[in-house]
């Protein structure tokens, strides 16, 4: 009588595959909660980044201005004239700036901008300085 108490102890110590699909479900669901939550945020940290950079190279460009009384006929010049360096005129997609010494009027004397995730210029995504907030 003792042994078969013993057994049945022994046989209830396990889980149940109830239990067991319970525990992979929920662990499903953890695991696309997080997928989702992080997915988003590469694309959101490129963008801060290409944000940056343009305000950056904005006071490069107005530096320049200052000191040559024009502005720099291509981001090219900043780097011979050491404000920044070579690897830092591309955006958080590693593409090239697009820039151009004449602007669109006395308020946007220069063009300065991103052509965006999808690398194409002159469509909804791109990011100009002067569009920054």
């Amino acid at each position: 009588m003792q042994k078969r108490h013993v057994e049945n102890v022994v046989a209830r110590r396990g889980f149940s595959l109830l239990e067991l699909s319970l525990v992979v479900v929920i662990m499903g669901i953890l695991v696309a909660v997080v997928a989702v939550n992080v997915g988003g945020q590469g694309e959101r940290a490129k963008r801060n980044a290409t944000k940056i950079k343009l305000q950056d190279i904005k006071k490069y460009v107005e530096q320049y201005k200052l000191e040559k009384n024009e502005y720099p006929p291509a981001l090219t010049a900043l780097v011979a004239e050491k404000l920044i360096e070579a690897n830092k005129t591309k955006d958080g997609w590693d593409t090239e700036l697009n820039y151009d010494p004449r602007g669109r009027n006395a308020e946007q004397p220069f063009i300065l901008s991103s052509s965006g995730p999808n690398k194409v210029l002159g469509d909804e995504d791109d990011m100009s300085v002067w569009d920054l907030k």
